[in-house]
């Protein structure tokens, strides 16, 4: 609980602080008011001019909360907000269709506006086929491993994901954004089998984060969509055999009321296919950015 009132106040104190401003104008309004006659008035020499000048203080006192509120409100446009979201998750990635149709639902964008290609859910056997070949030349005692059904192939693993701001009011960079998946398979008939994979960020304009004014301010979230290389039998990250086919993460990042992300859509960039979405993380954090 108390780490979620830090949050809380760590998040929203620029916003508190403008109304506390506002709210100390309003209060002082009367006193600083009635203070006026006591105030001393200055001369201003121009010269052989001598101008008498007097300052009163409850525009002394407005112009203070003015400044206070209009630097408060620059402080909340332009801070850094990825501080607010942990760099390391731990991941559970599922395949089944209803769970796919929910993700895309969560984006709360339409499959025209992802890009994704009609009659889908019959086409991701194409990349599932296609995966199970690369897997079959690289560990062959492993054919058929993707393609047997939704519900056989488990996947669970770790991603690192860094976010750093770069200049202009609300723009961030992808920095970096990797991971491994151990895959295990039950099925009937068959000992349980287990297939190690890795994916690693490929440098795209996609790695921009550009949200405009309404989607933070009205919509209060914005899509990311980074492109990943994916590397089959990776003991380590470097070794691995990459794949052919290119992934395509779909998260939905919100600020307010509180900074969160929707599960991860995943969507296979087919060669003369289109992107066909085949499956969806859903992540738990590991660890915590430290505070701004």
């Amino acid at each position: 609980m108390n780490d979620d009132v830090l949050g809380t106040i760590r998040l929203y104190w620029p916003l508190l602080g403008m109304v506390a401003a506002v709210v100390a104008a309003l209060v002082l309004r009367r006193r600083v008011k009635q203070a006026d006659a006591e105030f001393p008035t200055f001369e201003l020499e121009l010269g052989f001019i001598k101008l008498p000048i007097r300052v009163r203080r409850q525009v002394l006192v407005y112009l203070f909360c003015a400044l206070s509120v209009i630097f408060l409100l620059i402080k909340a446009l332009t801070r850094d907000y990825s501080s607010f979201f942990p760099t390391k998750l731990h991941m559970n990635v599922y395949y089944d269709y209803d769970g796919i149709k929910g993700t895309i639902t969560e984006l709360h964008v339409s499959e025209g506006e992802l890009g994704i290609v009609r009659d889908w859910q019959h086409l991701r056997s194409i990349y599932y086929s296609t995966l199970d070949k690369e897997l079959a030349a690289a560990q062959p005692d492993v054919p058929n491993f993707f393609d047997v059904g939704d519900d056989a192939v488990r996947s669970t693993g770790d991603t690192t994901f860094v976010v750093r701001k770069v200049s202009g009011w609300q723009r961030y960079y992808i920095e970096a954004a990797e991971g491994e998946l151990a895959h295990s398979m039950d099925w009937p008939d068959r000992p349980p089998i287990k297939v190690l994979t890795a994916f690693r960020k490929l440098d795209s304009n996609a790695d921009h984060l550009k949200p405009s004014f309404t989607e933070l301010v009205v919509d209060r979230s914005f899509i990311m969509r980074p492109r990943f290389r994916q590397y089959l039998s990776a003991q380590k990250l470097a070794e691995g055999k990459p794949f052919k086919v290119l992934v395509h993460g779909v998260t939905r990042v919100s600020l307010f009321p509180s900074p969160d992300f929707s599960n991860t859509l995943y969507l296979a960039d087919v060669p003369k296919v289109g992107l066909i979405p085949i499956a969806y993380a859903v992540y738990s954090p590991t660890d915590s950015r430290p505070s701004e």
